[in-house]
């Protein structure tokens, strides 16, 4: 008893240190904020920044009808699977790309023969609201110097640059588009620099973009080659071989549920493929 405490308690201690390390994308009165008890009540949810607008949403759907608290860790999917490795004691891994999974399962720390397709996504071509720019011609916006830089994530880690770049690559602009970038921590960090007008245009996630009265979508950006960072799916997968919480795998189906799936639909997500 004293050694299951005591882990609780390291439990309760790490989880409350990353969701301040991390870059946490959740208003201070959502689900994820509240606070509740560690234990088959509680679930821990790692998961890609993109994903807080839905996932809020369905933990209140969820906490109301079972009485479960769901806390979230949102950042960029490399970042999470870093913590994962390292003894993070999170309980369900959500990525906007299967990179990190493999990773995850090289190192024992995950079951690919667990993992779930819950929703997918595209990129767009945004720019602030108050700004002029308006053609829906891609490539010519890329390409005009004075768009000044172009706001996405970071190509070599972050889900949203690794598909900016297999799609700039597609378009033959990466040689000459890609010093242009203003490579962000996470897919939000990318939306926060469009909206704040600190960059002309913002290759986004569709999803995030659709979401804010602050950028305005100009196009729909053509997807990579078919491959990881062609189609842009956000897979799940419950954390440790086997899992400990059937509190969380209870919770990994409902992602897959019609209604958990309506909402991400209403969220400008696509549905899994």
């Amino acid at each position: 008893m004293k050694h299951s405490s005591l882990m609780q308690a390291y439990r309760h201690m790490l989880a409350a240190i990353l969701m301040v390390a991390l870059t946490v994308m959740v208003p201070a009165n959502s689900a994820a904020a509240a606070p509740g008890k560690t234990g088959n009540d509680e679930i821990l949810v790692f998961a890609a920044s993109s994903l807080a607008p839905p996932l809020q949403q369905i933990a209140r759907l969820y906490e109301e009808r079972n009485g479960i608290k769901l806390r979230f860790a949102f950042a960029s999917s490399a970042a999470l699977a870093r913590q994962i490795e390292y003894g993070a004691p999170a309980d369900l891994f959500i990525t906007a790309h299967p990179l990190w999974l493999e990773r995850l399962a090289e190192r024992q720390r995950i079951d690919m023969a667990d993992v779930q397709a819950i929703a997918g996504n595209s990129l767009v071509l945004a720019r602030p609201a108050a700004s002029a720019h308006s053609t829906a011609n891609i490539r010519t916006l890329l390409l005009a110097q004075d768009t000044g830089r172009i706001a996405t994530g970071d190509p070599g880690s972050v889900p949203l640059g690794m598909y900016a770049r297999s799609s700039l690559k597609a378009l033959g602009l990466w040689e000459t588009v890609g010093p242009r970038l203003a490579p962000a921590a996470n897919a939000r960090a990318a939306l926060l620099q469009v909206e704040r007008g600190l960059v002309g245009l913002g290759i986004l996630f569709a999803s995030d973009a659709a979401g804010s009265d602050r950028v305005t979508i100009i196009a729909e950006i053509p997807a990579g080659p078919a491959g990881s960072d062609g189609r842009i799916q956000y897979l799940a997968v419950l954390v440790g071989q086997p899992p400990a919480s059937k509190t969380a795998a209870k919770f990994f189906l409902y992602l897959a549920s019609p209604e958990a799936q309506e909402v991400f639909l209403r969220r400008g997500f696509s549905a899994p493929e």
